[in-house]
């Protein structure tokens, strides 16, 4: 799968591969393919947003491994209110950035990490860090040594910043989390102490400077894709009332196989809701639709975590659950789903959820008004006014970008980035 593009087969588990379900490749000799995707987007006005993400060149060798390639991190950003969107000038740099966050129409932190290939996938190495100011991004010279790639990033007020991630050391099994936080604007940031030694952290949210929670997943059972073997994990769930300084573990169960949250939003200090998905977290690939995706709540600040795992949604099976934001009053999930029809295709979908991740209204998919791309980042200032971010998976070289005119009806922005 993964964000925004077709990124996760297996996904987080090891933060590497380009998003979306995996596609098989032909091994008739050497390749190279480009695709390109917007990971994550932050819309701090109702007319402003920036979205995130990268182009993605892979070298194949005849058996469809990676063998090499890079990443150009790329960002777009819209001053009405997704209408049109133009690009913002990026640095030379060979990094994905996974996520975005802003605390005004003109000041953002964008994360994500460079990448190498081993052992035919993309593993993800270390820290990238961008501050974006209007229309042009730098990078962030003071990050600790060793720091970790970044999956998330949450910004609740002026200048402050948290940012979660992970990665696994090159030839282990075990991912280790991350996280780092900013007081003057993302300018330097420091590491934080953390609860747990293993595991990798996807998502973070922070409903103010003085309360964030942070989520993801920590491995138990690892496979090879060699042999299709799954590699299991179960949820981690960490909270802090003192996000620089202290956090803590949250108490957050799976009634699934295995799997954990890929991303959260908080409406206030104390309701949050996280989204899911078993297939993002392991060598599994696609099988036969059953129950994958779940929404996980907290109603005391990150302390205690109840799941719910998602239905059939107006026929739809969720696979990939990658993006999930709240408003006031509600929430809404974007995912990736299917029919319930074996060998169905992928479709782009967003559900609204209820506090508890409990559906609570009409699917929107691509056979019903979303373009048929998988979403990755999603934003909501309302009920019917959302923007979702990912990729055109007919042709992956889109970038793609869905802005909500009416309940249930979009208008497409496909983009192909230098």
């Amino acid at each position: 799968m993964r964000k925004s593009s077709l990124l996760f087969a297996l996904a987080v588990l090891v933060g590497l591969l380009a998003p979306g379900p995996v596609q098989a490749v032909a091994a008739t000799g050497p390749t190279t393919t480009t695709s390109s995707y917007f990971n994550a987007l932050s819309c701090p006005s109702p007319t402003v947003c920036v979205a995130v993400g990268a182009v993605q060149t892979d070298r194949d060798n005849p058996a469809g491994k990676v063998v090499g390639g890079s990443f150009q991190p790329i960002a777009v950003r819209t001053v009405n209110g997704g209408r049109s969107w133009a690009a913002v000038d990026m640095p030379a740099l060979d990094a994905n950035l996974r996520a975005v966050s802003c605390w005004s129409t003109t000041a953002c932190v964008a994360v994500g990490g460079t990448r190498t290939a081993y052992r035919g996938s993309w593993y993800s190495v270390a820290a990238v860090v961008l501050r974006i100011q209007g229309t042009a991004a730098s990078v962030v010279g003071h990050v600790p040594a060793g720091a970790r790639a970044l999956d998330a990033v949450s910004c609740p007020g002026a200048g402050s910043c948290v940012a979660a991630g992970g990665a696994l050391a090159l030839g282990t099994v075990g991912l280790r989390p991350e996280l780092l936080a900013t007081h003057d604007g993302g300018a330097t940031w420091a590491s934080v102490p953390l609860p747990i030694s293993a595991g990798q952290l996807e998502s973070v949210s922070c409903a103010s400077a003085a309360h964030c929670v942070a989520l993801g997943a920590s491995s138990y059972e690892t496979g090879t894709p060699a042999t299709g073997e799954e590699a299991r994990s179960r949820p981690v769930a960490l909270w802090s009332s003192a996000p620089a300084t202290s956090w803590h573990v949250g108490a957050i169960g799976n009634r699934l196989s295995g799997g954990g949250p890929t991303a959260v939003s908080c409406r206030s200090s104390g309701h949050c809701l996280a989204v899911g998905d078993w297939f993002n977290w392991c060598w599994c690939g696609t099988g036969t639709p059953g129950e994958f995706g779940s929404a996980w709540a907290t109603s005391n600040g990150g302390a205690t975590w109840s799941q719910t795992v998602l239905p059939v949604l107006d026929g739809y099976v969720t696979w990939y659950a990658n993006a999930v934001s709240c408003w006031a009053t509600g929430c809404a999930m974007g995912a990736t789903v299917s029919t319930t029809k074996p060998g169905s295709e992928y479709y782009s979908g967003v559900q609204p959820l209820s506090a508890s991740g409990a559906p609570a209204g009409a699917l929107s998919t691509s056979a019903n008004g979303l373009r048929p791309q998988y979403i990755y980042g999603l934003s909501c200032g309302a009920p019917a006014s959302c923007v979702a971010v990912g990729q055109n998976w007919a042709k992956p070289g889109e970038a793609a970008i869905e802005t909500e005119t009416a309940a249930g009806h979009w208008a497409t922005t496909y983009t192909r980035p230098a």
